[in-house]
């Protein structure tokens, strides 16, 4: 992030209107539990987690010594997702229950502030059999209803009725539901990344 963030600014030439390039970037890897090392906690500051649930990285335990089979003779599909934030909004994750919480930490724009004031800070988070992360562009929140926006609330509200879909059906359900709150009237370019643990 940091090196893409120096390529950035160091060959940032001011297009016509003087503003130089920048982007915005969530940027996730998929690994096995321990190939990514100790687990951290999922929500930013500010974020709480719903009630009951203290820390949703930390609420499975380990499959077996080396990825081991588990002890009912199938292979172990706990993944440690690794993520980071440049700028982007934040990923929901899933669980198989509904459970719906914003994980990752905010990190700063790509391409505007020098090293010193750069931040972008790396979470960790467990998913196991039937959890999904989902990834949006923010044509997704800021879908409008008149002055309304679709907003996290309801983006959260529209994922907790996903437990159990595929990955295709998240993705297609969480955008129809903002084409539908829009009225079919998306001003803003809309994406949705959906990847899931199967069961």
């Amino acid at each position: 992030m940091m090196d893409l963030n120096r390529a950035l600014r160091d060959t940032n030439y001011p297009n016509p209107t003087g503003q130089g390039r920048f982007c915005t970037l969530a940027a996730a890897q998929l690994r096995p539990p321990d190939e990514l090392g100790p687990r951290s906690r999922p929500g930013p500051p500010g974020r709480s987690d719903p009630p009951g649930r203290s820390d949703p990285s930390q609420e499975r335990g380990p499959a077996g010594p080396g990825g081991a089979a588990t002890p009912s003779g199938r292979q172990p599909t706990e993944r440690m997702v690794s993520i980071c934030m440049a700028g982007h909004p934040l990923p929901v994750l899933v669980r198989a229950d509904g459970t719906a919480v914003f994980v990752a930490q905010p990190g700063t724009l790509l391409g505007v502030l020098d090293d010193e004031d750069a931040t972008f800070p790396e979470v960790r988070v467990s998913l196991g059999a039937g959890d999904a992360l989902i990834l949006y562009t923010d044509g997704v929140v800021e879908a409008r209803h008149g002055r309304e926006l679709f907003g996290e609330e309801r983006l959260l509200e529209t994922l907790r009725g996903c437990a159990g879909m595929s990955a295709q059906g998240i993705a297609e359900r969480l955008r129809a539901a903002a084409e539908r709150f829009a009225g079919g009237r998306l001003r803003d370019d809309v994406a949705v990344l959906a990847a899931r643990i199967p069961t």
